[in-house]
């Protein structure tokens, strides 16, 4: 039974490439196939559409970098419109709620031993309605058992080669939150130029009070503007001059 392994980006290529000798070693009734098998001097397209007609199973590799891809979305969509056909998602490095419509509407196959067992069970009941002839329960156990060592090891290669050179898609929300985050820092950084300018602007008012007075008058004079409501009014006369506000747009550019 033909299974279209649909990819993007290079760590999804390498984890469907070895999916597809994967799935072969487990289930042998499996045709697993992917745009790299396309042989030389063949159309591409043409090629592509013509498995995705006839493939009745489908497996759609998606990782942090191919999210929102629109090839990925593409073949999506053509498995998907056939009724009688089988599609799911196999994530890696990514959870559910990573995926986001319309790839979220398909059944999700995290790369775990549990899940991965769950979706070769699947697939041999999918083979069994197709016509063709499904493994036994304790032999397709027996045979996972077997080769999912293989396919752990592969998810671990990706992220030891992959992990520091494939850098991951941004989406809207990681766009939205670092642009909060920025203005959350310019809003504190305007409130630290101006808090500094009042505060020169009230030691400003401080001497020319204390100007020319005794130690005593200035202790009086010090009293008078801590005492609250000498203070509150020479906030507020420092906060109507146009000039902090100048100087606060001329700091901060």
């Amino acid at each position: 039974m033909l299974v279209f392994i649909s990819w993007s980006g290079s760590v999804s290529k390498f984890i469907a490439e070895n999916l597809k000798s994967w799935l072969e070693n487990v289930l042998q009734s499996l045709e697993p196939w992917l745009s790299i098998d396309i042989e030389k001097g063949k159309r591409w397209n043409t090629e592509v559409v013509d498995k995705l007609e006839k493939s009745k199973i489908g497996i759609i590799c998606l990782t942090k970098e191919n999210l929102d891809e629109r090839w990925i979305l593409f073949e999506a969509g053509a498995l998907s419109r056939k009724t009688d056909s089988y599609v799911c998602t196999l994530l890696y490095e990514l959870e559910n709620t990573d995926v986001e419509y319309p790839l979220a509407q398909f059944q999700h196959t995290l790369s775990n031993k549990e899940d991965m067992l769950k979706l070769l069970q699947n697939i041999n009941s999918c083979v069994g309605e197709k016509g063709g002839k499904p493994l036994k329960e304790q032999n397709l156990n027996k045979s996972f058992e077997k080769f999912w060592p293989d396919i752990e090891n592969v998810f671990r290669e990706a992220k030891t080669k992959y992990t520091n050179k494939s850098k991951p898609a941004r989406n809207d929300r990681e766009l939205l939150a670092e642009a909060l985050e920025l203005l959350r820092a310019q809003d504190n950084k305007v409130n630290i130029i101006y808090d500094k300018l009042v505060f020169n602007e009230i030691l400003s008012s401080i001497s020319k009070l204390s100007k020319n007075s005794d130690n005593r008058q200035q202790k009086g004079v010090l009293d008078m503007l801590f005492s609250g409501e000498e203070f509150e009014k020479h906030v507020k006369e420092v906060n109507k001059k146009e000039e902090i506000r100048k100087r606060i747009n001329k700091e901060y550019r």
